[in-house]
């Protein structure tokens, strides 16, 4: 026997809003149970690059032009930032030794970024005319400390900017820069 379910409504008005209650009592069948509630969704953080100011810049995943001859690296995110392309990756100078050898297997001469005397990282350039009139790209390298471990930065350019962006990088992080290994 089915006992006759009461249903009551009411809407209450608070802030312009309006709620629905609805009562049942019910008789032989057993209540549904109501559904499980939706599951937060996980919040993903923007990936980023290390920024000048202390703050990481938004980035998206890394294109083949972001690193040397197609070299993959996974996890590598990639950002425009102060008039060069930032890239950044998990790992310490180890990480970095793909790249390097890319580098100079295309003719760039990897040397110290040593401002001041202290080597910071390293930059790599073609020493050919195209070189001496800023058409060809440099490359910067250098590792910071974080607190989620060691990050590879790899900075592309023009002219002075990749080295002059490493050194004011390594400036404003002082000392979570990792020494060339």
């Amino acid at each position: 026997m089915l006992v006759p379910a009461l249903a009551v409504a009411g809407l209450i008005a608070a802030g312009g809003g309006a709620a629905a209650l609805t009562v049942g009592l019910g008789g032989g069948d057993p209540a549904t149970p109501p559904p499980a509630p939706a599951a937060n969704p996980r919040v993903t953080l923007p990936e980023t690059v290390p920024g000048l100011d202390g703050l990481g810049v938004r980035a998206s995943a890394a294109a083949a032009a972001d690193l040397p001859g197609g070299v993959a690296i996974p996890g590598a995110v990639a950002a425009d930032v102060a008039g060069v392309r930032v890239t950044a990756f998990p790992g310490g100078w180890d990480a970095l030794a793909a790249v390097r050898a890319r580098l100079e297997d295309d003719d760039y001469v990897v040397e110290p970024l040593a401002p001041g005397g202290t080597a910071i990282g390293e930059v790599a350039r073609r020493y050919t005319i195209i070189d001496v009139l800023g058409q060809s790209e440099r490359w910067a390298m250098l590792v910071l400390a974080e607190s989620t471990g060691e990050r590879a930065v790899l900075v592309r350019g023009r002219y002075e900017d990749p080295a002059s962006y490493a050194t004011a990088l390594a400036s404003s992080r002082g000392a979570q820069v990792r020494p060339v290994s």
